[in-house]
């Protein structure tokens, strides 16, 4: 049987034709990273014009369905706009040409036509070996046209690893673990799952407690639902023994049923404020966590009583399903746009609270901590504010070397009207750093 993903209105006889958007043709409507297929069931799949609509992190989990459902040595030919060729055009081409490519590099703005991302030949070839095909061979199509291609040629091997990995992609899916609308999250996700790929990969398809210790501990402290279902597929795929597996997975329930990643998010935010040290005080964070998490695994009930007790004083307003760096660093944007309007909206209070949030969740944002310098000063905070302006001053230096004279000579001119008296001239907030 052969299988092709996405045919739009390209029909192709002795194929199943699938597609998620167009059921002009399609035999079945259903989505590529997502398929009603059983294991190992076609000998070739074509992949045309496809993952460039997908995106950087629905093509990863496409890309495992498509492997899924192949056949140990089965083929997959797969076509999507070649970008370095494409920008070759656009750049040499006349004004119609250009429009034409522009069409080709961006899509059209109509549902399930327009591109969200673009793969260049390292970059495909890197997706493509990731999800675990082999012999990959790469050819450029229609390089002069207005319509380059890059075609990939490769071969499904019989990797009970990468089935096994599929696998659990699919369960990500089904149990709603991972929004794929969401790129932003699927990949800060993805970094954890390839940390538990490789512990897979290291193990050799024989997961023993060792692995499976270091598959808690570092699933534990990002996302204990992710760890839950990576284990339980290992299970279901007999990679580990259910009863090796077991007490992990019950541990990885309890860390979440007490919403251990909220209290993660809590717990930094307690920790103290030293601007210009947040992967120190993650790392800390991480390091102290990881030691709870081991308390419990052992059978310490106080631990698993001081995790129940912290998640009841936790902020009704945290709520995240994982917890890493950027996860933090996203909160307190969020945080901090809240405190922006309210201190053009002169709610001083207001924005003082969500600025402090802000910079609890980022002690590295200049931005925050120097708006919070304003606000202390408007507020007659004289040496908050000029303890902040200075922690500014630190940071500028470290990050924004290039502009730091410019950027320094404004803040002394600051620091020198809130020493003056003279506010008007910081009244208003700082939206960016210039």
């Amino acid at each position: 049987m052969k299988l092709n993903v996405g045919c739009g209105r390209d029909y192709r006889k002795g194929y199943i034709n699938i597609d998620a958007f167009d059921d002009t043709v399609a035999d079945q409507m259903m989505a590529a990273e997502y398929m009603d297929f059983e294991d190992n069931t076609f000998s070739h799949v074509d992949c045309i014009q496809v993952l460039e609509h997908l995106g950087a992190a629905r093509s990863i989990y496409a890309l495992a369905e498509i492997y899924r459902v192949l056949r140990p040595e089965g083929i997959l030919l797969l076509q999507t706009p070649d970008m370095v060729n494409s920008f070759k055009s656009f750049i040499k081409g006349s004004e119609d040409r250009r429009k034409l490519t522009m069409n080709w590099i961006y899509g059209i703005d109509s549902p399930g036509m327009f591109h969200r991302y673009g793969f260049p030949e390292e970059l495909l070839t890197l997706v493509l070996r990731e999800a675990g095909f082999q012999d990959i061979e790469i050819d450029h199509i229609d390089s002069d046209s207005v319509n380059p291609t890059i075609q990939a040629r490769c071969r499904k091997g019989d990797s009970a690893i990468h089935q096994s990995i599929s696998h659990f992609r699919k369960k990500l899916v089904r149990e709603k673990l991972v929004d794929l609308q969401n790129q932003i999250e699927v990949l800060e996700i993805e970094t954890l799952i390839q940390e538990l790929i490789e512990i897979l990969k290291s193990s050799k398809a024989d997961l023993g407690k060792r692995h499976i210790r270091r598959i808690l501990v570092d699933s534990s402290t990002c996302s204990p639902r992710v760890g839950q279902a990576f284990l339980a597929t290992m299970s279901e795929s007999g990679i580990v023994r259910v009863t090796d597996a077991q007490k992990y997975i019950e541990v990885l329930h309890e860390l979440d049923e007490a919403g251990f990643v909220r209290v993660l998010v809590h717990l930094f935010m307690e920790m103290p404020i030293l601007p210009g040290r947040q992967d120190d005080t993650y790392q800390s964070l991480k390091a102290m966590a990881e030691r709870a998490v081991g308390k419990i695994l052992s059978g310490n009930t106080e631990a698993s009583k001081s995790l129940a007790q912290t998640a009841l004083q936790v902020s009704g307003w945290i709520d995240n399903n994982y917890f890493t760096r950027a996860m933090l660093e996203g909160l307190s944007m969020r945080v901090f746009a809240l405190g922006i309007r309210a201190f053009a909206l002169n709610q001083l209070e207001e924005a003082e609270n969500k600025l402090l949030d802000a910079i609890r969740l980022n002690r590295d944002s200049v931005i925050a901590i120097w708006n919070i310098a304003r606000v202390y000063a408007l507020k007659r905070l004289t040496e908050r504010s000029l303890r902040c302006y200075a922690s500014v001053k630190d940071l500028i230096v470290i990050q924004y070397l290039r502009q730091s004279r410019q950027l320094l000579k404004r803040i002394e001119k600051e620091i020198h009207a809130v020493r003056q008296g003279e506010l008007e001239i910081i009244s208003n907030p700082v939206h960016s750093v210039p």
